[in-house]
């Protein structure tokens, strides 16, 4: 049966963008001379490997063909035709950095100005028709979890019909990649107009996959052949990823709240604050559920439900979505640390793999999800150890990842969807020249934990996390419209000063950690500052 498509009215109500608009594709040879230059002097591979995943990325950006109803330029990491959300989503976290000059967040316009009257968004668009892909589309529109009697929810009040099956839902994170880009552009602006998409989206999901305990379903979609999914009934990637999202709705919220101050709307200003008080409320009162019921205190683990709501006892890297979510406690965290740290677990040669080693259908290959380590995890998991203040553990996750995609390309030539947990190669199987979320390693983290920067545009500061003893920075480095060269001198022993010279087209306040000291510069012009 074909689909029927709604109206085209009736998608995108709630995104004001409604037509395309946005600049010319860029030229890759002129813009390479305007990125951020990662500054590593003695390790050629992740300097290549870098410079690799970009100019991968510049081939694969597409503009919506001629007709179709998609508002903004987007990143084809197949290369092949679709637009998929998680990857989208994810990339956001390296074209942040060279954010207005490539589409990276302004992809994701494309799924707001396809979002369905009730919330829903497919994960993945049809450029041509801006339909959802077929794949994911139950043709005949039945409900939702018709195929999986088992699962269906306790709603709590009456839900819209839905219009998409359970494997169209994909990983709820617009709200965390909204969120990073605004932290290196400072758009205010920007989340203001995606607002009321992101919270109906929330709301959809809420509607539609929230169970009579109030965590959330899941499906195979979230981990393709994984072990997990033969048990699978609450998902404790998807039950984080909401309180993830609930904490940064409300985040976003504060920033909408006071722009409407500005404007004078007050009647707006005190709605949208009511609401984030509702997000964060659901926020704690979700991770108290995500704690009660998925975490074994024997084992030191986070996991899935059966749909008896029994423990799945299969352990997978969704448990580390609790860190980054902030849903684990600070003595769970550390548990789950020391799993990261365990080569029978997820410390393996190439951290973090989808399944811990020591598990019997454990692939040292790959195997998809039955082992292969994916950049979107690797980036989670270095960040959510960030946020427990784990920074050594987080680095050594984050550049162990790095490292072994750089001497992946340097045996292969080319960046791969996903790598093998032991050896530096990639995984099998997995797909060639596939840049989406996959530089977000040789990118994104390369510059945030290789370099050790991270932007906090509203503030108008700049974090540098300074590691090493040898020379190391970045050359034009961007955020919140300003432009920055930094370069960290070398030192003989870790105690020692550190002596960087900055040069900035803007003021900005720049915050240096090094040896355990943290000091804060207000930076101007030209300067050589000593921490």
């Amino acid at each position: 049966m074909v689909q029927t498509e709604q109206p085209r009215a009736s998608r995108g109500a709630y995104f004001s963008k409604k037509e395309y608009r946005d600049s010319p594709l860029p030229d890759w040879i002129t813009a390479s001379q305007r990125l951020p230059e990662p500054m590593i002097f003695e390790d050629v591979p992740l300097r290549d490997a870098y410079w690799k995943a970009w100019e991968l990325a510049f081939a694969h950006f597409r503009r919506p063909p001629l007709g179709s109803p998609l508002v903004s330029n987007y990143l084809d990491p197949l290369a092949e035709g679709r637009l998929l959300l998680a990857d989208l989503a994810t990339a956001v976290q390296f074209l942040k950095l060279a954010h207005p000059l490539v589409p990276g967040v302004r992809a994701l316009d494309n799924f707001y100005a396809r979002q369905h009257e009730d919330g829903e968004i497919c994960r993945d668009l049809e450029p041509e028709t801006g339909r959802d892909y077929d794949a994911w589309v139950n043709h005949e529109r039945l409900p939702l979890f018709s195929r999986q009697d088992q699962r269906t929810p306790n709603l709590g009040r009456e839900a819209p019909a839905p219009d998409l099956t359970l494997d169209g839902v994909g990983h709820p994170i617009l709200a965390w990649a909204e969120w990073e880009s605004y932290r290196q552009t400072g758009d205010a602006d920007r989340l203001v107009m995606v607002w009321e998409p992101l919270l109906r989206y929330h709301r959809a999901l809420q509607a539609h996959l929230r169970d009579a305990r109030g965590l959330y379903v899941a499906d195979w979609a979230a981990m393709d052949n994984s072990p997990r999914n033969a048990h699978l009934g609450a998902g404790v990637d998807l039950s984080c990823q909401m309180a993830m999202a609930a904490r940064q709705l409300a985040d976003i919220a504060r920033v909408v709240a006071r722009e409407a101050d500005n404007e004078g709307d007050g009647k707006k200003a005190l709605a949208v604050r009511a609401e984030a008080l509702r997000l964060l409320t659901e926020a704690e009162e979700l991770s108290d559920t995500i704690r009660r019921h998925m975490w074994d205190a024997d084992t030191g683990f986070f996991y899935d439900l059966k749909p008896d709501g029994t423990r799945s006892g299969v352990r997978t890297v969704a448990a580390f979505w609790s860190l980054l979510g902030g849903v684990a406690t600070q003595e769970q965290a550390e548990r789950l640390a020391g799993a990261l740290r365990d080569p029978q677990a997820f410390g393996t040669e190439h951290p973090v793999p989808s399944l811990a080693a020591g598990d019997r259908r454990f692939d040292p290959d790959g195997g998809f999800y039955r082992g292969a380590v994916w950049p979107m995890m690797a980036a989670m998991v270095a960040k959510g150890l960030t946020r427990y203040g784990l920074r050594e553990l987080a680095r050594d996750v984050a550049m162990g990842h790095v490292r072994a995609v750089a001497a992946a390309y340097d045996e292969t030539g080319t960046i791969w969807e996903n790598y093998a947990p032991v050896g530096r190669r990639p995984g099998k199987p997995a797909r060639p020249d596939f840049v989406g979320a996959s530089a977000v390693g040789p990118i994104g983290l390369l510059i945030e934990y290789g370099i050790g920067l991270r932007a906090h545009a509203p503030l108008r500061q700049l974090e540098w996390d300074v590691q090493g003893l040898e020379y190391k920075g970045c050359e034009r480095y961007w955020f919140a419209g300003t432009t920055v060269d930094l370069l960290a001198a070398g030192r003989q022993e870790p105690d020692d000063p550190v002596e960087i010279q900055v040069k900035t087209d803007r003021p900005f306040h720049l915050l240096v950690r090094v040896a355990g000291r943290t000091r804060r510069f207000t930076v101007s012009g030209s300067m050589t500052v000593e921490a």
